[in-house]
């Protein structure tokens, strides 16, 4: 089933069709028919107007109508087929809203589903964006541990140039020493 215009616009008016059935079945045959005859043709019309099955659901509506030929329907009968007919319609319209209230729950599922699927992709780039985040630091501290490494050589170097030029300086006096005493 598909609906023509919004579905809360539908149960609107189904809600208001129900109404007059109610308000309709407190009344008799005679002082009902012209009304309920009326409100066949609004429930018709706008059946053909909100649903794209409205043909199908039309031969729903209409519904069979028995009876014998030249038979003259007595007050009773009358009054029995005006009621029946209430009856019939009520159960109809009641099946429609029972549909427009599932399409109305399943809208509302795909867009929480759809809020759901978009609150998830939007954690996912968070994500993305905080490994990005984390990876850039980690570098950024291996590259800070390489830079104080280098610097630890080059103090190294500078620390074993020192003690080997005070070693080479230590060894020339030590010759010059044993030069001069010896």
């Amino acid at each position: 089933m598909s609906v023509k215009i919004p579905p809360e616009q539908v149960m609107k008016r189904i809600n208001e069709f129900l109404t007059e059935i109610t308000e309709l079945r407190r009344l008799n045959f005679q002082t009902g028919e012209e009304r309920k005859s009326n409100l066949e043709t609004k429930i018709d019309g706008f059946t053909n107007a909100t649903f794209t099955d409205h043909k199908e659901r039309r031969i729903r509506l209409i519904g069979l109508v028995f009876g014998i030929i030249g038979h003259t329907k007595t007050y009773p009968e009358k009054e029995a087929d005006y009621q029946n007919r209430l009856k019939h319609l009520n159960s109809v319209l009641l099946s429609w809203k029972t549909e427009i209230e599932m399409i109305q729950e399943s809208q509302q599922t795909i867009s929480q589903l759809d809020k759901t699927a978009q609150e998830i992709k939007e954690a996912e780039q968070e994500a993305k964006r905080r490994g990005l985040v984390v990876e850039s630091k980690a570098n950024g501290a291996i590259i800070e541990l390489l830079d104080q490494l280098r610097t630890q050589i080059k103090e190294k170097d500078t620390t074993t140039k020192a003690l080997l030029e005070i070693n080479q300086n230590l060894n020339e006096i030590k010759e010059m020493l044993k030069n001069k005493l010896g």
